[in-house]
């Protein structure tokens, strides 16, 4: 049973697939840093044992799926940053911060609320709208700036 796929940074190419999914152990993905293109496929949302789904600095675009978290009700750790997402990023209904620290002591301890789920929504934007994401906890913009978002 695999629990935990960590490839950042391997200069891996190509799309993720369809079949990640089959994963259905997995507590942690991790993909980001590498040169990864086309969508995020909708069926990582039916890995619902994910905690931390990091895919931040690749060149993965398109828009999410509305239904994208509907399954993903353990996830405490998102970061699509350094992408080119558009669109606007689905409503997430978080897993309480008390669960992270008592499901995963290692994963709670290097939490941190304000850079919980960072995605490129903040200003200037590459694009002529910015990408919509309500429940971003930190936002980077065109020069890789990031900054906490205001919730409202």
């Amino acid at each position: 049973t695999i629990i935990e796929l960590n490839l950042t940074n391997n200069g891996l190419s190509g799309t993720i697939s369809k079949h990640i999914s089959e994963l259905r152990s997995l507590n942690i993905l991790d993909l980001s840093d590498n040169d990864i293109k086309g969508t995020i496929p909708s069926e990582i949302g039916n890995l619902s044992e994910l905690v931390s789904l990091r895919l931040s600095f690749n060149e993965l675009t398109g828009e999410l799926p509305p239904d994208f978290f509907e399954g993903l009700n353990n996830l405490a750790l998102i970061q699509l940053h350094r992408n080119r997402i558009r669109g606007t990023i689905p409503h997430i209904a978080w897993a309480a911060k008390e669960e992270w620290t008592q499901n995963d002591h290692s994963l709670g301890s290097i939490l941190n609320y304000s850079s919980s789920f960072i995605a490129d929504c903040g200003n200037p934007s590459d694009f002529r709208e910015s990408l919509n994401c309500p429940d971003c906890t930190m936002c980077c913009n065109a020069q890789g700036d990031c900054h906490p978002q205001e919730q409202t």
